[in-house]
Parts: structure tokens; sequence; C-alpha cells
């Protein structure tokens, strides 16, 4: 009996977290079963099932996490690229062209729910498409179209990435009004060479 109630202590012990300080700390040799039954952290973090939330040591509540886009919507100034110098809260144009993207959140004019839609333009597209929220901080896109601009060619080249980054998923971070997307595109050199960059946006 007293065994028993060691272990269930334990347990109980294992699965919690600590409200106040609400980190995930993965556990050595934990076993996350397999099946899709999602849940949210109370790290805002959606989890693939209890035992997954469990070998992380975060409380959590049944159900994927919801994420408001309130502080997304709108137009967003490109300020350039981290490679190029461009820097989180730092005011500074660092990119020769501008180019913004613009998220919008709508009703569908025949079901009346809600859909997410982006637009933007580069140096050489003007590009549109639909987005939503993977998990926390992740957001998943999907260009519908894209219309080239005549510009020279070393432009296509170099300005291409900006609307490449856009077709796979991206990490974003919002600090005030600034944007920071975080994500893999190929290079132009014929290889199709991933390269992780980071954009830097401004709100207008």
């Amino acid at each position: 009996m007293l065994k028993i109630l060691y272990f269930s202590l334990l347990i109980l012990i294992l699965g919690s977290c600590d409200k106040d300080d609400c980190t995930p700390v993965p556990m050595e040799n934990c076993i996350v079963t397999k099946e899709l039954n999602p849940v949210c952290g109370c790290d805002d973090v959606t989890y693939f099932n209890p035992s997954h939330a469990n070998c992380n040591q975060i409380d959590f509540n049944m159900g994927k996490c919801t994420y408001s886009i309130d502080q997304l919507l709108g137009t967003w100034d490109f300020l350039g690229y981290v490679s190029d110098g461009a820097t989180m809260n730092v005011d500074k144009k660092v990119h020769p062209y501008d180019m913004f993207i613009t998220f919008k959140s709508e009703k569908g004019v025949t079901t009346g729910g809600e859909y997410y839609r982006f637009e933007g333009k580069s140096a050489v597209n003007f590009f549109g498409g639909e987005y939503h929220f993977v998990n926390k901080g992740i957001i998943s896109t999907f260009i519908s179209f894209t219309t080239k601009i005549g510009v020279p060619d070393k432009d296509i080249i170099q300005e291409n990435k900006f609307v490449d980054f856009l077709r796979t998923d991206s990490s974003i971070e919002l600090q005030g009004n600034f944007l920071q997307f975080k994500s893999r595109i190929y290079s132009q050199d014929g290889l199709a060479t991933p390269i992780d960059e980071v954009l830097i946006f401004k709100k207008k």
C-alpha cells in the first residue's frame, strides 16, 4: 500500500509544473505516446497529447491552444534582413527597396466564417495568400498568386528570397511595433541550398 501511495505521488509531481514559472523542462527517457490528442500547455504551446506535455513537465488543458491575431493584423514595412544589419526594435531601414506585407482577417461571403489572408509587395512581385497559426509563434503560409514587376535581373535574383520565405512555415516574434520573421529559404544558386534567414519589419 505504501509503495502504491509513493508511486501515485511521484506521478503527480512529475506531471505538474509551477504555474508561476511555466517553462518546459524535458525529462530524460520519458515516453511520449503516439496518439494525436492535442492539449494546451500553461506555456501557451499546443502539445501532441497529455504524455507530450507531461514529459515536458507542463500543466495543460485539453484541446489545442487558440491564439489572438490582433497584434499581427495590419501593414508591416520591411526594414531589412538581419544579415544586412537590420535589428529588432531599431527603427532603421537598411534595405534599399520599399517592401511591405499586410495581414488581414476577413469573413467569408458564403459561410460567414473567418479566414486569414496576406498580401504585399517586394521589389519584384506583388503577392498574396493565406496564413494561420500552427503553434505559438509559428505561422503557416500559402501563396496563391504572385505578379512579376518589370525590374532588372540582378534585383530579381536578390529579392526573390523575400517571397520565398513565405512559402514555408515561419516562426515570428512580435515586440511592440516590430516583427521578426525567421524562415528557411532557398538561394538562387541553382542548387536550392537552404539558408536560414531573419527579416525585420516595423508596423506602418
